[in-house]
């Protein structure tokens, strides 16, 4: 896909689809049920390579060009990166508590 834009569009698709997934295994798991744990880790390490370590980074670069282009986006470029920060170590903890 040469269109950076549609690109991470369908990332976004894709990972809205996995969490949804993952939720549907959460709530198993609260509602008293068996829920799949390999198909649970299977999404959260896919999204910790694919989305924490491919994905969030060219977003980072392409933010931080558009806030040096124009600076009023700053604050706004800065909660993107802080969220991205905020998802890694949210993916890493949950894997951890998965391998455990």
């Amino acid at each position: 896909m040469s269109d950076p834009i549609a690109a991470w569009h369908a990332d976004h698709a894709r990972f809205a689809r996995l969490l949804g997934d993952l939720e549907a295994e959460v709530a198993r798991f609260h509602e008293g049920g068996s829920p799949d744990y390999e198909r649970m880790r299977d999404i959260v390490l896919w999204l910790r390579h694919y989305a924490d370590g491919v994905h969030h980074p060219r977003e980072d670069v392409a933010f931080e060009r558009m806030a040096r282009r124009d600076s009023s986006l700053a604050l706004q470029v800065n909660r993107l990166r802080q969220e991205h920060r905020v998802i890694g170590h949210a993916g890493a903890a949950l894997l951890a508590g998965l391998d455990a």
